[in-house]
């Protein structure tokens, strides 16, 4: 099958384009950019769509640069089809960003393409706007092998993805070798970038030497195969999204705090665990980029460290990137945008708690009001809890030393009664707080304190038994 047929079958199957869809074609001026070109210049009128070509100047290679350019433009003269010339200096942004050319060129291309996509809407009010790149089937192998050796999971396997929203790839099907045979039968020529003869970088590695050699030692079908896994991949990485967005529809809550402008997904601890770990861990992940808005940077191993606060006791949290913490709640698991100390409160604890985060500054006195207290923010490790005692509570001495909370009422004389009917502020079994009367020393505020946690009390008509006094409003 030629490569024409082949960028055909693939529109039949993404179903893209539709009639009236408009597509920007990303064109360096390298063989598989003029196939692409060439393969939707033939199929403008069968598939009743308009098409444009973008060419961008990294203001690089010099004079090999301008040429690039100049026969872009020509080809699409010939073509009869807009053309679009950006000079962007790549140099520049990549010793800006301390990012490396390649990236830098990249990211440059990107924004460049989505520029010119957001031009084309003047024009093409009605119809979709894609741009289409010019990764083929080789690409995919390399993309498929760079994955495997950094570490990637199944979304990794699935190497690049054939539509993403704006972003198409009609020559995925297709190999390098089928595609520069196709344009010598058509009497076209192309612009060779010499960079990509250079081992320098990871993917001409691996183009030059690891396929050719797993092709001739292992299996001379070894890039079909690769390209053959990331198709399944694919497959079962969006089962698994759909499966994930549809079970977070049914039980999960996405909250947003006011106060705090902090976004939290909360699931249910118990109908969470009995799901198939890979759709566990698929939910966790998607909730963390829906937070974050980002992929990069969220990792296997942040999943199952989520993962195992399942089966942990409540209070235990886990920082995560892009300022975000995950923290087992009494009965749901809680992924928060919430930059302050994570604290949970019981709804029948009968008090309004109020919290805040800042970073002490010179002068600042303690509050001496028994209910408003301040602690030593980097201190903290896990979630707080309100809640009232438990067997094994503790306070530390200023000393040094611990004494348990129930010994510390006992000696405070605090009536058996009321024992259980007073809240605590604890990390795990470390009490910071018995409310209205001790804070631990292990909180406390020094001169070495950057930032500090301020926590108030508040309920009608409590009296305060240590000094008789109407708890605030």
């Amino acid at each position: 099958m030629d490569v024409l047929q082949q960028v055909r079958r693939w529109m039949d199957k993404e179903k893209v384009p539709q009639p009236g869809d408009h597509i920007i074609v990303g064109l360096s001026g390298g063989a598989d950019s003029v196939c692409l070109l060439l393969c939707l210049q033939l199929l403008m009128k069968e598939r009743r769509i308009t098409i444009s070509a973008v060419h961008v100047n990294h203001q690089i290679r010099g004079t090999s640069a301008e040429e690039d350019a100049s026969f872009a433009e020509a080809l699409c003269c010939r073509l009869q089809i807009p053309f679009h010339l950006r000079r962007e200096d790549v140099p520049q942004f990549a010793r800006q960003e301390n990012c490396s050319l390649e990236e830098a060129g990249r990211l440059i291309r990107r924004r460049v393409f989505r520029e010119e996509r957001e031009e084309e809407r003047k024009y093409h009010p009605k119809g979709n706007i894609y741009i289409a790149l010019a990764h083929h089937g080789d690409d995919q192998a390399e993309t498929l092998l760079m994955n495997l050796c950094r570490g990637t999971g199944i979304r990794g396997l699935g190497g690049i993805p054939p539509v993403q929203d704006e972003w198409i790839r009609p020559l995925l099907g297709c190999r390098r070798e089928d595609i520069t045979a196709w344009l010598l039968e058509q009497g076209e020529s192309w612009r060779e970038d010499e960079s990509n003869s250079e081992d320098i970088y990871t993917r001409n590695r691996i183009r030059h030497h690891l396929i050719p050699w797993l092709n001739r030692e292992v299996n001379d079908q070894a890039s079909l195969h690769l390209r053959n896994l990331a198709d399944q991949a694919r497959e079962v990485d969006l089962y698994l999204e759909e499966e994930a967005l549809r079970w977070m529809d049914c039980h999960g809550r996405k909250e947003r705090e006011e106060d705090t402008a902090s976004v939290c997904w909360k699931f249910p601890m118990e109908e969470l665990k009995i799901l198939p770990q890979a759709l566990g861990k698929r939910i966790l992940q998607r909730a963390m980029e829906d937070l974050s808005g980002k992929k990069k940077d969220i990792t296997s191993r942040h999943l199952e460290s989520i993962w195992q606060l399942l089966n942990m006791q409540s209070g235990r949290r886990i920082s995560l990137p892009y300022g975000m913490t995950a923290l087992r709640s009494f009965e749901e698991l809680w992924l928060t945008t919430r930059s302050e100390a994570a604290l949970i409160v019981p709804e029948d604890l009968g008090f309004h708690i109020k919290t805040r985060m800042f970073f002490r500054e010179k002068g600042q006195k303690i509050p001496e009001n028994p209910y408003t207290k301040w602690f030593d923010y980097d201190k903290i490790k896990w979630t707080l809890q309100f809640r009232f005692r438990e067997t094994g509570d503790y306070l530390e001495l200023a000393g040094g030393g611990h004494k348990s909370v129930k010994k510390y009422m006992i000696d405070a004389k605090i009536p058996a009664g009321k024992r259980n009917q007073i809240p605590v502020l604890a990390e795990e079994n470390h009490v910071l707080w018995v409310v209205g009367y001790r804070v631990s020393a292990g909180y406390a505020v020094s001169d070495t304190t950057r930032r500090i946690l301020e926590v108030t009390v508040e309920k009608k008509n409590r009296v305060s038994q240590e000094e008789g006094q109407e708890v605030p409003e």
